[in-house]
This record gives structure tokens, sequence and C-alpha cells, in this order.
């Protein structure tokens, strides 16, 4: 894996179109931003005209970027459903993970792209949901989102899904779990 590592080539994204709606990305502590890559072939393992999230170190940890690729490789050799990350550069020469963008893109798919990110599943069924520090983000509440309806029949195998993400979590060291941190479509 390591050698595989050593062989990745940089996505140049200076010329990809960054996405109005979300050109930073407004979650989490990184900043991010989703582009869309060209419509001609830029690499293998770059789907044209698709949207992708950059996210970059934060301030004063400049190789923190580097994580986000080893997890998804990790997880790929495992066989583990994870979106594939690669090292990128951007037009500013900043630094960061291309990762695939992890909602439906195409039109006319099953679910069109939305997200609902655990924290607004949560509240939906405790409205005084602690959002901030996530004292109320617990196993209890979350079983209780996925035995209540629609969730208990869009997705059955929840608890196999839950285990397997905090197991991989627990693997690659993954301490930022929290409850705006895990989303359904």
């Amino acid at each position: 894996m390591l050698e595989s590592l050593r062989s990745q080539n940089w996505i140049d994204v200076s010329i990809w179109e960054k996405v109005d709606n979300f050109e930073q990305y407004p979650e989490g502590a990184r900043v991010k931003s989703l582009l869309r890559s060209p419509a001609h072939h830029v690499s293998s393992e770059i789907f044209p005209n698709k949207k992708y999230l950059i996210k970059y170190s934060r301030e004063g940890r400049n190789h923190q970027f580097w994580g986000e690729i080893l997890a998804s490789m990790l997880g790929e050799k495992l066989g583990i459903k994870v979106t594939h990350a690669l090292p990128a550069q951007d037009e500013n020469g900043c630094f960061g993970a291309l990762i695939g963008w992890f909602l439906e893109d195409d039109p006319g798919t099953p679910y069109p792209e939305r997200k609902e990110p655990g924290g607004d599943l949560l509240q939906s069924i405790k409205p005084d949901f602690e959002r901030k520090k996530g004292k109320d983000h617990s196993w209890q509440l979350v079983k209780r989102l996925f035995t209540s309806s629609p969730w208990d029949k869009r997705l059955p195998q929840w608890r196999q899904s839950v285990f397997e993400m905090l197991t991989f979590d627990a693997l690659i060291g993954n301490t930022d779990r929290h409850q705006d941190n895990w989303m359904l479509p």
C-alpha cells in the first residue's frame, strides 16, 4: 500500500469548475470546496463531469489531508465501502484530498442529490437535541432513529452499516464521528 501511495499522481484541479452553491463547503472544521471535473479525460481514476470534494489540511497541519487518502486506500483494500480519495493541488498551490462526491450526481437516479445529516435526523425525533457538544448523540438515540419509520424500511441493514462505520473509525483512529459527520441519502 505504501508503494501505491508513493506512486500517486497529483490531480491538478486548478481549472476545475467550482460548484456555485458549494464554492466553500460549509460543514466541518477544515476548508473544503465542491468541484466538478472537466468533461475530458483527466485520469483513469477521475470520472468526467462529476463532483468531487477537495478537503484541505487545517492551518499549521500541512499534511493532514494524507489521512483522508490513507483511510480511503485502507478501506478499499479491506473491501469497505469508502469514497475514493486522491492527492490534489489547486490553482493557489494548496494541496488537499480530492474525494469522490458521495451523493447521487445524475438526474433520474433513484435518490436525487440531497443529504440528511445525522444531527438533523436525530433532531427530528428529539426536537431539543443538543447540537453544539453532541452530548445527546448516543447509541440509544441512533437506534431509536433507525427503528422508526421510514428508516427501518429504507435501511434494514442499519446495524451492520453502523457497526462497520464505527469499526473502521476505530481502525483508522477517527475521533471525528459527531452527529453532523454521518448522513443518510
